[in-house]
């Protein structure tokens, strides 16, 4: 029987890795050492025996648990998109998972992405870009509500405006986060 937690869109961390010299294993294994998470797992059952390091297979999606900011421990999963671009990873969490924690409601419709909880969340994915950071470039990203999201935007470094979303550049070697401005639904 399929969890319900895994329903409704998630709110997710796409980073932009371009074609550097890491593997992207090596990289999901770094995603997944952050100590919020739990996994990874090649199923949602999360069953011990379906355990596995991080394979880099485009397309493959991984599965685990995280503890979020706020104390519950929720469904995560992320998956490398490799394109013509590059290299791509989404890692996130599911709004039903996160009704656990928040008040989600009809979250992209009815809420806007300065809602508190939304913040919460988008720091919270904000720490795993920066985890993933410290060995590895990230040449552009963004949080939020991905199905709204323009990569082209992501990988020529704009930040639109208003934004619904957190827009990640690196710049001075560091990275940079331009959070959401609008308290307008995502969604109408």
């Amino acid at each position: 029987m399929e969890d319900p937690r895994w329903a409704g869109g998630a709110i997710e961390l796409l980073i932009f890795l371009g074609r550097g010299p890491r593997s992207l294993s090596d990289v999901l294994a770094d995603l997944w050492a952050w100590p919020p998470l739990d996994g990874p797992y090649s199923d949602r059952l999360m069953t011990a025996s379906a355990d596995l390091s991080p394979e880099a297979e485009p397309g493959c999606p991984l599965y685990g648990s995280a503890t979020l900011p706020s104390g519950p421990s929720v469904p995560f999963a992320s998956y490398p998109v490799v394109d013509d671009d590059g290299a791509w990873i989404y890692a996130g969490v599911p709004v039903a998972g996160l009704g656990e924690a928040y008040p989600v409601g009809a979250y992209p419709f009815e809420a806007s992405a300065t809602e508190p909880w939304v913040l919460e969340v988008h720091a919270w994915l904000e720490g795993l870009a920066s985890h993933v950071f410290v060995k590895t470039e990230i040449y552009g990203g963004v949080i939020g509500w991905l199905t709204t999201v323009d990569v082209e935007e992501v990988l020529q470094g704009a930040t639109p405006e208003p934004r619904f979303n957190t827009y990640i550049a690196t710049r001075d070697g560091r990275l940079s986060f331009q959070r959401p401005n609008t308290s307008a639904p995502l969604m109408t």
